[in-house]
């Protein structure tokens, strides 16, 4: 999972986490800082570019939750920059959309 981040995030921690089943907002996981990580026994690994980082996850059970990554600033608030599927959710809202105008356009100038 690709985590851009802004220049001004770049100094705060980065974050990986597992969505709260019960307090959805809230997460569990790991945190880093700013180079190449590994945690959870190598299963778990991170590499900053820069401008993002890149979490590598060695195996995930299917159906074991939501995850997220994100930037955790000095106040100690996590901003959300990436989840998985998030990207995919994003294109086809907009070809969902577009298929409905289509439709819509479509009836109405059939009935007439």
């Amino acid at each position: 999972l690709t985590c851009p981040y802004s220049s001004d995030q770049s100094t705060w921690t980065r974050v990986w986490c597992k969505r709260d089943e019960v307090r959805k907002h809230c997460c569990t996981g790991f945190t880093f800082s700013t180079g190449s990580h590994q945690a959870a026994d190598g299963s778990l690994s991170v590499q900053d570019g820069g401008k993002e980082f890149v979490v590598s996850v060695g195996s995930l059970p299917l159906g074991d939750g939501v995850y997220w990554c994100g930037v955790q600033n000095q106040t100690g608030i996590i901003i959300k920059l990436a989840e998985p599927l998030g990207f995919i959710w994003d294109v086809l809202r907009w070809v969902l959309f577009l298929l409905l105008l289509l439709t819509v356009t479509g009836t109405s100038l059939y009935s007439h």
